[in-house]
């Protein structure tokens, strides 16, 4: 991944611990939302990249509030996804749009890029 596509404000510059050519950043937003990563261009300067999107931007992306997203599983066996916050609820099988995704930790997640939706998985 090259540099960002927006140059929006000047880098991130506050310290981190170095995770796989990562930085989890003190003082940014805490969890990054999934699919997120921040990238350390030179020592204390970042950029955050949606991996899934494959954009980037100097600017931390808002923090992600995970939902009360469940795992259930119906009378036939079948598992499905629901969030009553949400008021939503899916189908791993046949799930429409939504994908089952891992970040750069290995951390899964799910997407749907229709509705600009992600949660990690509890």
């Amino acid at each position: 991944m090259g540099s960002p596509s927006t140059t929006q404000g000047a880098a991130a510059t506050q310290g981190g611990t170095a995770r796989g050519g990562t930085q989890e950043l003190v003082g940014a937003p805490s969890p990054l939302p999934p699919g997120w990563r921040a990238v350390e261009l030179s020592p204390g300067q970042y950029y955050y990249a949606d991996t899934e999107t494959q954009e980037s931007q100097w600017e931390p992306p808002p923090p992600h509030v995970q939902k009360d997203w469940v795992r259930l599983i119906d009378p036939a066996g079948r598992a499905y996804w629901a969030c009553s916050e949400l008021g939503l609820s899916f189908y791993e099988q046949n799930s429409g749009a939504w994908q089952r995704l891992a970040d750069h930790s290995s951390r899964t997640y799910w997407s749907n890029t229709e509705s600009m939706l992600r949660f990690f998985e509890p």
